[in-house]
């Protein structure tokens, strides 16, 4: 049985021998990736022994691709240690009353999960409802009916159906998995495994299929070529360099680019690369994000018991002093945070307290004042946070002998939910629809005919600026919720998106995707302006660069 080490450096760069040969990989989950196709290509298990920092764990994958734990606990190791990485929070599942979330972003924020050079972050695996000990074939959210097979309303004629794609079981994390926004790993083989537990998993019943219709997939990639350039369609030279030492953790946006070094903290122009603030770090960086802050954009980062705010349009920094066990979400467009039964949100003079929803429900995104929760079998309810004034939403169903059998996510204006028959569960193996919902009406923006095997563990991912989502092996416009990618027809395995550019593997291939081109690129890509005016890269673990069209 093969064996293969994996080391990853402090600048999140992965390496690894397969058959004599040393590769390297932008981020542990690249490599992963890798590993799941070797496995199948073999078939046969691949024996792997992961090394991040002083922490490793072996693990295995199946020769279908199947990652699953050694069995033996995360063990201390005698090589040489990293620079200290935030950890990720242990994985809770939630209960009806009193859903329990991880200790770090309820659900991760919207490209506010911002990640350490690695395209590896914001995993919402989300604060949803807990289900019911055994949801009834009506359970689920009512509405609008939909007649016959499951529907893709973006374009197709059918819904796609992608061949089989393998999701990891749920499993504990021993890694310590470094990042600024403790959100890792979009590569759905090593989810369930490295990605951090938001509240709310439904899991019940026995599996019955779901038949589903057939048809071309429209989503697939278009071509794929060699890169001319360090970002496709930026320019060859860099517009502007900064020397960074070589194991300091980078991450950008549209709002800067936050670098820290042992106890210095810098945030840089994206534009430009000129300093806008600089400061200590007194402590782990825990949490950031690209926000709101009352009708303010803002960049948002946390370090112990203390949140920063860097406001557009001001020189320093806003500090609050968070609740007792705050755990923050940005799921929303506006951060939430919860201690306790207690929700709050940062306002330009404090924090701002929050109502409660009704017991039983569970919260999960603010957008603007509207404050998301809902019950496992719905309905959802928004509530306006300045007046207190509740509407109830309905769901519209895919499909009339459906019902949710996991919320997924909800958050700018969105809502990502997976539907099944009666006694489907996330992990049957069996045919499921993912549903994206408008907020404001419950209307369908879009569904796709899937598998849990390729999306039941799975977590939506909202790219920085906040432009694509990924979920699994697919891809989706969060401007109208339409699938844009499906990535089973050509073997894609998505990282995190960055503005209007993913990174990638194709076909165990590094890439950047573009308009459905994928370009051959080991670039370490941090992020693209919203206006796609900038794209940020790592070049190498001591120069951050920034492009210009």
């Amino acid at each position: 049985m093969p064996r293969v080490e994996v080391t990853v450096d402090a600048d999140r760069t992965a390496h690894l021998t397969l058959d004599g040969t040393e590769q390297s990989f932008p981020d542990l989950g690249a490599a992963m990736s890798e590993l799941a196709r070797y496995a199948r290509h073999k078939q046969q298990p691949v024996n792997i022994s992961v090394q991040d920092g002083d922490t490793s764990r072996d693990l295995t994958f199946t020769p279908e691709g199947r990652l699953a734990p050694s069995g033996e606990p995360p063990r201390a190791s005698n090589k040489p240690t990293h620079p200290p990485k935030p950890q990720q929070p242990p994985a809770q599942p939630t209960v009806a009353a009193e859903p329990t979330e991880p200790t770090q972003p309820i659900t991760p924020p919207p490209r506010g999960n911002w990640t350490d050079s690695t395209p590896a972050g914001r995993p919402d695996r989300f604060s949803g409802p807990a289900p019911q000990a055994a949801p009834a074939a009506t359970a689920g959210a009512g509405g609008g009916k939909t007649q016959g097979a499951p529907r893709a309303t973006n374009g197709a004629n059918s819904a796609p159906v992608p061949r089989p794609t393998k999701a990891p079981r749920k499993s504990k994390r021993g890694l310590t998995i470094p990042g600024i926004v403790l959100a890792v790993l979009l590569v759905g083989v090593v989810a369930a495994y490295f990605a951090p537990h938001f509240i709310g998993s439904p899991d019940n019943g026995s599996p019955q299929s779901i038949e589903s219709a057939g048809g071309q997939n429209p989503t697939g990639l278009r071509s794929v070529e060699d890169q001319r350039e360090p970002v496709p369609g930026f320019g060859q030279q860099a517009a502007w360099e900064h020397k960074v030492p070589a194991g300091a953790s980078v991450t950008a946006s549209d709002r800067g680019v936050l670098i820290i070094d042992g106890k210095k903290l810098t945030v840089l122009d994206p534009s430009n690369g000129e300093t806008k603030y600089e400061s200590t770090a007194d402590g782990q960086l825990e949490f950031a994000v690209d926000t709101h802050i009352e009708s303010k954009a803002a960049l948002v980062w946390r370090i112990g018991d203390t949140a920063h705010a860097l406001v557009d349009g001001e020189k320093d920094t806003r500090e609050y002093k968070l609740p007792e066990g705050a755990r923050m979400s940005s799921a929303g467009t506006h951060v939430l945070i919860k201690s306790g039964n207690q929700l709050s949100t940062f306002g330009m003079d404090g924090l701002k307290q929050l109502p409660t929803p009704d017991p039983g429900s569970t919260p999960m995104a603010l957008d603007g004042d509207s404050l998301i929760s809902a019950r496992f079998a719905g309905p959802l309810s928004v509530t306006n946070v300045e007046n207190g004034e509740v509407k109830k939403v309905e769901l519209e169903k895919p499909d009339e002998n459906l019902h949710v059998i996991r919320w997924v996510s909800a958050g700018h204006g969105k809502v990502v939910t997976l539907w099944g028959e009666a006694g489907s569960s996330v992990s049957s193996g069996h045919r499921i629809q993912v549903v994206v919902h408008q907020l404001d009406t419950g209307k369908i923006a879009s569904t796709v005919a899937t598998s849990t095997d390729a999306v039941g563990e799975a977590n939506w991912v909202r790219g920085q600026g906040y432009q694509l989502a990924t979920f699994g092996p697919y891809m989706f416009s969060m401007d109208d919720g339409l699938l844009v990618q499906d990535g089973t027809v050509d073997d894609v395995a998505f990282n995190e998106p960055r503005g209007n550019i993913t990174p990638a593997t194709v076909n165990g291939t590094q890439a950047l995707i573009a308009n459905n081109v994928a370009y051959k690129s080991s670039a370490k890509l941090l992020a693209v302006g919203k206006d796609e005016s900038f794209a940020i890269v790592r070049s190498n673990p001591d120069t951050i660069s920034g492009y210009t069209k």
